[in-house]
């Protein structure tokens, strides 16, 4: 059973050679134009076995366009190609070349016996006439390739691993597994390879995404106003959070209390400077914005209660069980 992440598709599919997409420079590299026998969506992970002379190979690439009908390079140095359905004899060239290469090398360790990358064709009515491919690696803009300042090419996952006729190579971690898709004659032939893999196109949806709304800017520390900085008159400098403890030319120290724990936040020149590191912490905006948050509202008035001499007689509490004089709460005289 093949594994979930890919669909193999079966070996008799139609297929010829694409000699009007092929590259005069690069003579070992076939293409092949394939029909699809179901209109696989953008993204799908396909293997094809490859009608190689010896149709032992296989070849595994992903889809990045609707349609059902693709284009794939195949490199001759690792197989000669059969002769396509309808056909007479091998493939142009395919045959020299098997014959020729038969103790070729094995591919790179993560090739997978043969060619890497496919795009496919639009089937829709708007497409061009028939056989009409779309947008193939030797077509991808300047503006689509994923550059790199760290890459000696300058391009991501594209780097120069040996010399001769392709020392460009396009490797990719897959699965916490590097994977080697092929060696270039030139490091844009690389990078537009890298374009075209699952992993590009991903990087360069990321590039071209509208980047987060700005982050409102809190002012530089020496853009606040005096009236700004969070003064105490408990402070021996004048300024909250801020001591002279230290000699020297940075005698000032800023210090928090953060989660249980002091914080120095630095030492300074002068104790006006401590303070405007201060004004701009967490701390330091949320004391301003209490200093100046206006003032609650005033209580309303209590009502107030007439004084003991003003009260009538009528505002006296009589009581029967009062021994003395009648009146509620007051006991005997004490001597």
């Amino acid at each position: 059973m093949p594994p979930a992440d890919f669909v193999l598709l079966p070996r008799d599919l139609p297929w010829e050679r694409a000699y009007d997409r092929e590259d005069a420079n690069a003579p070992q590299i076939a293409k092949l134009r394939l029909t699809l026998p179901a209109d696989y969506p953008a993204g799908t992970v396909l293997k094809l076995p490859m009608p190689c002379a010896c149709s032992e190979h296989t070849s595994r690439f992903t889809k990045i366009k609707a349609g059902t009908s693709v284009i794939i390079k195949w490199d001759l140095g690792i197989c000669g190609l059969a002769a396509p359905p309808g056909a007479d004899g091998a493939g142009a060239g395919g045959a020299e070349v098997a014959e020729a290469t038969e103790a070729a090398p094995p591919p790179p360790a993560g090739l997978e016996k043969g060619a890497e990358l496919a795009v496919a064709e639009p089937a829709d009515a708007t497409a061009p006439g028939p056989g009409a491919e779309s947008q193939l690696n030797s077509e991808l803009s300047s503006s689509e390739l994923i550059r790199s300042e760290r890459s000696k090419t300058g391009f991501k996952c594209v780097s120069k691993t040996s010399s001769g006729a392709t020392p460009y190579s396009v490797q990719v971690s897959r699965k916490g597994k590097t994977v080697i898709l092929g060696s270039y004659a030139t490091a844009e032939e690389g990078a537009r390879v890298y374009a075209a893999t699952p992993e590009g196109i991903a990087d360069l949806a990321a590039r071209d995404a509208p980047p987060p709304p700005p982050q409102p800017q809190l002012p530089s520390n020496s853009e606040l106003s005096s009236s700004e900085l969070i003064r105490s008159e408990r402070s021996s400098t004048g300024f909250k959070n801020v001591s002279k403890i230290y000699g020297g030319a940075t005698p000032y120290s800023v210090q928090v209390h953060r989660e249980g724990t002091t914080v120095i936040l630095g030492r300074y020149a002068t104790a006006e400077e401590g303070a405007r590191v201060y004004a701009a912490t967490p701390e330091g905006i949320a004391d301003l914005a209490a200093r100046d948050a206006p003032p609650p509202p005033p209580q309303p008035p209590q009502p107030q209660l007439p004084s003991n001499s003003e009260l009538s007689s009528s505002e006296l509490i009589m009581s029967e069980r009062s021994k003395d004089g009648a009146f509620k709460g007051r006991g005997p005289k004490t001597k």
